[in-house]
């Protein structure tokens, strides 16, 4: 395969897509299977300026996504969310595969999770949720701060 820009361009769109060996990306191998390059290839072109400028950029955009969508998976853990299920029966053939019996969908409902919300609020908002210490050693933070002082309902 013969470097030129277009080439690049697809390379780097890909790994846009798919990451390349950082955080859970693809591997360099699985790069080079893609595209039928040798990795002694992938290394040779990672010395050229265009290359590192556009691989860089690419991988600066799937961690930017990537960040994004474990940004909305922990919002989602923290605020609570539905999930669709579905139950399935079979019922056992005599010659070949079973055959279904009764197929029920729902909605699970996922309880939101505190300790999830805390943290994010910790980053978001660090000035007012950050963890400190009441100085006797124990550490609290505003999240219970604010619990102690919500009002009960009786």
């Amino acid at each position: 395969m013969k470097y030129c820009a277009e080439l690049v361009k697809e390379m780097a769109d890909w790994v846009a897509e798919n990451g390349l060996e950082e955080y859970g990306g693809a591997t360099v191998t699985s790069f080079c299977e893609h595209f039928g390059i040798a990795r002694d290839t992938f290394y040779k072109w990672s010395q050229k300026p265009t290359f590192q400028t556009a691989l860089r950029d690419a991988r600066k955009r799937w961690n930017d996504n990537a960040a994004t969508n474990l940004r909305a998976s922990l919002y989602k853990c923290a605020t609570g969310y539905e999930v669709k299920e579905t139950r399935t029966e079979y019922v056992p053939a005599e010659k070949g595969e079973p055959s279904i019996k009764k197929s029920i969908t729902f909605k699970r409902y996922v309880q939101p999770n505190p300790d999830t919300a805390r943290y994010l609020l910790q980053v978001m908002k660090p000035d007012e949720w950050v963890v400190h210490s009441d100085g006797q050693g124990n550490d609290a933070s505003r999240f219970e701060e604010l619990l102690m002082r919500a009002p009960i309902d009786e």
